[in-house]
């Protein structure tokens, strides 16, 4: 019997966030009385509601706050990062595999051990990432990690707002497509897609303590503490090459800005989510909507104990 791995569809639909997500040193405990962070941004006839996500998490995450609930239902269409239905193997195929050149056939055989035992620890077999490419071999190791902690995709704010959409009849669509998302690994240099793959082997030296981590970001996230998680993600990203940080984040963040502007010249209540940090730090999506004339406002209340 092969040990379980991770579904295709799954993998291809969070490789474009998987660095966002558990590989995080926190040096506290925080509590979890407030809830995930949103803001709000509004003209005389337009309201665009904003909530950082997490997009996996345990099942049975209980984050679904009063003041989130009444803004989705306000709303009258959700917006996401990528509406992930659209996702295909053979974008997979495209953007992520390398039949012609697997992983044995790039790798130095210390480089190649390496990643046979990352695969072994969180139950994935070689032969299943080795047609990858790097960036999606690091993708899949530490998505495999993270599901081995107990998180699921299944249970992300996401999936939730999906199937709320679905029954309240709600319109869905995406910020970007899913080769955009997708495009932002592939379109690295080989050199980059090889450091991504040894920093995610790194991370995953010791997978109790990606477990661990993965709790404690979870946790700051429930706390709705923004200052918090923009340092984090601060930690989050060290090490990733400042051109892939640049796309993964900022550009994005201003692409997401402009849509949004372009939404506000119309009219009604729109719901976005997008992951927590494209809404922390200097470079967030309020910061963008700023220089467009468009101010956000926190609603989420943080207790003064936090």
């Amino acid at each position: 019997m092969h040990p379980r791995h991770p579904d295709l569809q799954h993998l291809c639909r969070i490789a474009a966030f998987i660095l966002a997500l558990p590989f995080i040193v926190v040096l506290w405990a925080l509590p979890v009385q407030a809830a995930p962070a949103m803001w709000v941004a509004r003209d005389d006839d337009s309201t665009v509601y904003l909530l950082g996500s997490m997009h996996v998490l345990k099942p049975g995450t209980d984050w679904m706050s009063d003041d989130i609930a009444r803004a989705f239902a306000d709303s009258s269409k959700l917006v996401i990062e990528t509406d992930v239905r659209q996702m295909g193997m053979n974008l997979l195929m495209k953007f992520g595999m390398s039949l012609d050149n697997p992983l044995s056939k790039q790798l130095a055989a210390d480089e190649l051990s390496r990643v046979r035992a990352a695969a072994d620890n969180v139950d994935v077999r070689f032969g299943f990432i080795d047609p990858m490419r790097p960036w999606l071999a690091a993708a899949t190791l530490g998505m495999a990690a993270v599901n081995k902690a107990g998180y699921s995709e299944a249970a992300g704010v996401e999936a939730r707002l999906l199937e709320m959409a679905r029954r309240s009849g709600k319109p869905v669509s995406g910020l970007e497509t899913p080769s955009d998302q997708l495009s932002i690994f592939a379109d690295q240099g080989k050199a980059q897609e090889k450091r991504m793959l040894t920093a995610m082997l790194d991370v995953l030296d010791d997978p109790d303590d990606t477990a661990a981590l993965a709790d404690r970001l979870t946790e700051a996230w429930k706390a709705g503490r923004a200052e918090n998680l923009s340092e984090l993600v601060d930690l989050t990203f060290t090490g990733v090459d400042a051109d892939l940080l640049d796309r993964l984040l900022k550009q994005r963040n201003q692409r997401w800005a402009s849509q949004i502007s372009r939404m506000m010249q119309g009219s009604g209540t729109i719901f976005i989510a997008v992951g927590a940090a494209h809404l922390v730090g200097p470079d967030s999506v309020q910061h963008f909507l700023a220089l467009k004339g468009i101010e956000t406002e926190r609603l989420q209340h943080v207790p003064s104990n936090l």
